[in-house]
């Protein structure tokens, strides 16, 4: 499954298509429908026989197979596989099978393919009808700025786009209007959602059972701190720490002139002391409960 792999890689990345995302899908799609043959499942079958006989494992073999009663089948018997490289086989089929489904599903959608015609309208200027199903877009306007801007400019992707239209002066900015509303259109709609799951997973990691009083304020900063997560490592720490030390006199009578990396050291004997304080409370009660 390294085409899967590879794929789901490059449906993170922040610089893509939407074109290039389904013509990459259907690569991949068509690789693994290659692969539902029968020789290419025995020269599998072969490897990983040759894998479990070189690290001394169990060869592989027929499981276990529970038989159904009569009521579910009936009087005829239960079809059983004769040898273990028959069910996998099944097995393997069914996985691609699975797989081939997932990718229509997914993919082959209406929206996916108006998403394409408006990124084609924005980076080779061609008109669609797409554009009129908008009424914030004025197809006019929309075709003149985007030949005024394909002369001055160089891009590939929206990214690419958005990121001129973002450095440019607002006098320029203002020639582009209709461009601007376009892009703002493809990127409130990304090209995959994978990176917006992958911080919505990171919330079982902010908020632990040991942190299960956070209110939904501080998870939303904690949550967009770890999204930034590079900027934050940019930052001037002892700047920071400056600047709070300063504000008033209570502070400045609180901390002092100390640097912040000597409050660092505080803070993380303290969280030592805690997280010692905390192993021995629990190994306590196991024991209490044990008795």
């Amino acid at each position: 499954m390294g085409d899967l792999e590879r794929l789901n890689t490059f449906l993170q990345l922040r610089k893509q298509t939407v074109s290039g995302m389904l013509e990459a899908v259907d690569h991949v799609k068509t690789s693994m429908q290659d692969k539902r043959t029968e020789e290419h499942f025995d020269v599998l079958f072969s490897k990983a026989t040759a894998v479990a006989t070189k690290l001394d494992l169990q060869p592989i073999q027929m499981p276990h197979v529970h038989k159904p009663t009569k009521r579910y089948t009936g009087q005829t018997a239960a079809h059983i596989h004769p040898d273990a490289q028959s069910l996998y086989r099944v097995q393997f089929y069914n996985a691609l099978d699975t797989v081939n489904t997932q990718f229509i599903e997914r993919f082959q959608q209406a929206g996916f393919y108006k998403l394409q015609q408006l990124e084609n309208v924005l980076l080779h200027g061609d008109m669609d009808k797409a554009v009129d199903e908008y009424p914030e877009l004025n197809s006019r306007l929309l075709q003149v700025q985007l030949a005024m801007f394909g002369n001055k400019y160089t891009d590939e992707t929206s990214s690419d786009v958005a990121s001129i239209i973002r450095e440019m002066v607002p006098e320029v900015r203002g020639l582009f209007g209709q461009v601007e509303a376009l892009v703002r259109l493809l990127l409130v709609v990304p090209a995959s959602s994978a990176e917006a799951e992958r911080s919505s997973s990171a919330l079982r990691r902010l908020k632990t059972w040991l942190r299960s009083s956070m209110s939904q304020a501080r998870l939303n900063n904690v949550a967009i701190s770890h999204v930034h997560q590079k900027k934050l490592d940019r930052l001037d720490l002892e700047g920071i720490c400056q600047s709070f030390i300063s504000a008033n006199d209570k502070l400045k009578k609180a901390f002092g002139s100390l640097g912040w990396a000597f409050w660092a050291g505080v803070w993380e004997e303290v969280g030592g002391l805690l997280i010692e304080w905390q192993a021995a409370r629990a190994s306590r009660d196991c024991k209490t409960k044990g008795r």
